[in-house]
């Protein structure tokens, strides 16, 4: 999600496995969060908020759709995919996305993303929590989408340096 061209980091991490090396990613998948939020319009607007702003410093915030492609772009074997999805109702998998927010909510404004969505700071993680207590729904930790393929050094060609 963070990385500028995976695909030349991934044939550059591919040189340093071993014959029958392993080579896995995992990627968030924020489709995955948005669909699970769409029944509760306040953790949908936080989890926009924090997609919105980790797009707008550049990160791929669906990069989760490139890793097969990404995997044979850098001359892999197409990938084994997982997709992961917690859902859950204990205290860190509630609160995660109140911490995430407070973290990026700074560079969020300076982005110019409209923050009015999800109301006062110090109310918001009762308020999100009150929202899934209402609906009786438990919480999803951001998605998870894996990636993972076995090297076959036979059939691999190096990257040209």
């Amino acid at each position: 999600m963070f990385l500028p061209e995976p695909i030349s980091v991934l044939k550059v991490l591919v040189t340093l496995l071993r014959p029958g090396g392993i080579v896995a990613f995992q990627e968030a998948s924020w489709a995955n969060q948005l669909a699970q939020s769409a029944h509760l319009p306040l953790r949908m607007a936080v989890s926009t908020l924090i997609r919105d702003t980790l797009a707008k410093g550049g990160a791929r915030t669906n990069n989760e759709l490139y890793l097969y492609r990404d995997f044979q772009a850098a001359g892999l074997p197409p990938p084994r995919l997982h997709n992961e999805l917690l859902l859950a109702n204990d205290p860190e998998t509630r609160r995660w996305l109140h911490d995430v927010f407070c973290t990026l909510r700074p560079k969020a404004s300076e982005y110019g993303l409209e923050l009015e969505a999800v109301g006062e700071l110090d109310t918001l993680s009762q308020r999100l929590d009150d929202e899934l207590t209402a609906a009786n729904s438990p919480a999803s930790c951001l998605g998870l989408v894996g990636a993972h393929c076995r090297l076959q050094r036979m059939n691999y060609t190096p990257p040209i340096r």
